[in-house]
């Protein structure tokens, strides 16, 4: 379908890895009109997705469980998936 996963790949940071409270995604990429943020669980169970519109994202994950989940971003530019550990 024509989706180029490298310069999203290169271009997005989610940090830090194990996350306690608060997780933070920056990058050029979320600049797209059309980039969405999707966190799921280990289960594949949406449990959040916001539009973003900043090269700076900052995700609660406070009333998260403990355990391991995953982001994914979607833009113009592609699509990435990273996974995190909430301790």
């Amino acid at each position: 379908n024509g989706v180029n996963t490298f310069s999203l790949n290169s271009s997005v940071i989610v940090y830090p890895n194990p996350v306690h409270d608060k997780l933070f995604v920056t990058g050029y990429s979320l600049l797209g009109n059309k980039t969405k943020i999707i966190v799921t669980d280990v289960l594949g169970k949406e449990i959040f997705s916001a539009l973003v519109t900043s090269t700076n994202y900052q995700l609660s994950t406070i009333n998260y469980a403990c355990g391991v989940y995953f982001i994914t971003i979607k833009s113009d530019e592609g699509i990435r998936t990273i996974k995190f550990v909430r301790e």
